[in-house]
């Protein structure tokens, strides 16, 4: 199941390899299963991502 793509600003970044986005900011994902698979796709720029940015985040949940 592919959710559509939810646009999403960024609270605390990472390293380039980490995005951490709130909770609240994916309401589809409130009712997941302990072994559902969860997968985040964001396209980010080479130099990183810095708080306050708003990306485009796309996920999909399979059981």
């Amino acid at each position: 199941m592919v959710q559509p793509a939810q646009r999403v600003r960024v609270h605390q970044p990472g390293a380039r390899r980490w995005l951490f986005v709130h909770r609240s900011a994916l309401p589809a994902l409130t009712n997941l299963q302990p072994n559902d698979l969860v997968e985040f796709a964001v396209e980010l720029s080479p130099k990183g991502v810095q708080a306050g940015q708003v990306v485009v985040l796309t996920t999909s949940v399979s059981s």
